[in-house]
């Protein structure tokens, strides 16, 4: 196969196995039967650390991937996603990104952090097992999800960067990639979650709960002197009174994506009756990025 069929092919997949904006109700009510809809299959909250974020650069590759499996049987009453099974492999630094790494010994980069920082954020060199070359983590990854029964949903939290990463990774490698889509957790946070949040930020009678929830939320913009509600997995988590220590870690990041998921769906419905959101005000999902 030419390489610009190869690369056509791959595009093609990185824009379709991610679920599209319009697949995500904006209304809450139909974003709970979507997922009572899929409560009898199996979700696989899925997770990939990296070192760097343009995952066309040759020194950018994966270093961790992490999943766990989840029944989700009656999530959408109150009932704790149960944890059923779990992946997690770290995985080689190759050639390009030790030669990167090395360089960026006397030349900084231009932007982003160093690789050496991305690493010990990401406790890289804490892991006292076997680290894994590429191929076999990827053979063992799609292994992994081969093992799981349909139906499944794979989600992740920022669904898009992961597909991309790991299917560059599958893609340098000339490996068939996985047919599955992927869900996205950050359509309930932007449709749902952070849109109820900006009314209770605008109500003085707040309850101390939600005002305490704003406060840890409230992120200023790194470029200006504005402020955001974020919706990034470790701050989110925090805010909910959430165990995140092990944010930055591929499999601690799924299961902190899962009682996310499970505690933000508890909150939109014990909120939606107070809060009103106006939906005509609210974006499709995928419009912000």
């Amino acid at each position: 196969m030419q390489m610009k069929t190869i690369l056509t092919e791959w595009r093609k997949f990185v824009n379709e196995r991610v679920k599209p904006g319009e697949f995500y109700p904006k209304k809450f009510d139909d974003f709970l039967n979507l997922v009572k809809e899929h409560e009898d299959s199996i979700w696989i909250f899925f997770d990939t650390e990296t070192t760097g974020l343009k995952h066309k650069e040759r020194h950018v590759q994966v270093t961790q991937i992490g999943c766990s499996a989840y029944r989700m049987n009656g999530v959408t009453e109150g009932v704790e996603p149960k944890l059923i099974k779990a992946f997690n492999i770290k995985i080689k630094l190759s050639p390009e990104t030790l030669e990167k790494m090395e360089l960026e010994k006397t030349v900084p980069p231009e932007e982003g952090d160093p690789i050496e920082k991305i690493l010990n954020m990401n406790r890289y060199f804490d892991h006292e097992g076997e680290f894994s070359e590429m191929q076999n983590a990827l053979e063992k990854f799609s292994e992994f999800l081969d093992s799981i029964p349909q139906p499944r949903v794979i989600i992740a939290q920022n669904a898009p960067f992961d597909v991309r990463i790991i299917n560059t990774a599958y893609e340098r490698l000339g490996m068939k990639i996985s047919d599955d889509e992927l869900w996205d957790t950050k359509a309930l946070l932007d449709l749902h979650f952070i849109p109820i949040m900006k009314l209770i930020q605008q109500d003085e009678q707040a309850s101390e709960e939600d005002k305490n929830i704003i406060a840890g939320i409230n992120i200023k913009n790194p470029k200006g002197e504005n402020y955001y509600l974020s919706t990034k997995l470790g701050i989110v988590t925090k805010a909910l009174g959430l165990d995140e220590e092990g944010w930055h870690d591929a499999l601690a990041d799924t299961q902190m994506t899962a009682k996310m998921f499970f505690a933000v769906i508890n909150l939109v419905k014990d909120r939606q009756q107070k809060y009103k959101v106006d939906l005509s005000t609210v974006k499709p999902f995928g419009q912000r990025r």
